[in-house]
């Protein structure tokens, strides 16, 4: 899911909920981030309906758990590092999410500029993993002493 997360300003933000654990180790580990879970209940019986088909009074036949969902998630200008890494596989919504995430680009913070320090640090980060980093934050790889080079172009890293 991607969406634009609305807190003191507009964040994007990208999660990933699945039942495979695995899968969301694997985006963790590919983007230097962690990962969380949300323990599964049982479906409450409020929630079920009873059998009157066969049964002489309304019942619940057996109680359902839920299974252990696992959460990956990344935002701001990490999550636009992402997307512009994957955008040209994405088949639906492909001009949405490349606003959202020129918008996300356009928000961050001059390098030095309150702000910055965490957009040079994510930007670093994923560079350092294998991520291309988009033309507009280049501004934050030369305060490095770092412009770049020819290899920054959107490829997916290493599987």
């Amino acid at each position: 899911m991607v969406d634009w997360a609305h807190r003191a300003e507009p964040n994007l933000r990208i999660t990933v909920r699945s039942k495979q654990q695995a899968l969301v180790a694997r985006l963790a580990e590919m983007a230097g981030t962690s990962t969380s879970s949300r323990e599964g209940g049982v479906v409450d019986a409020i929630a079920r309906r009873g059998c009157i088909e066969h049964c002489p009074e309304q019942h619940i036949h057996h109680e359902t758990k839920m299974p252990t969902i696992f959460i990956w998630e990344i935002n701001g200008v990490g999550a636009a590092i992402v997307l512009y890494n994957i955008v040209d596989i994405m088949v639906t919504d492909r001009d949405l999410l490349v606003g959202f995430m020129e918008r996300t680009l356009d928000m961050a913070p001059a390098p030095g500029a309150r702000g910055a320090a965490m957009v040079l640090k994510t930007t670093l980060r994923l560079r350092a993993l294998g991520w291309a980093i988009p033309e507009k934050l280049s501004g934050y790889l030369q305060t490095q002493g770092d412009e770049g080079g020819e290899d920054d172009q959107p490829a997916t890293p290493d599987t």
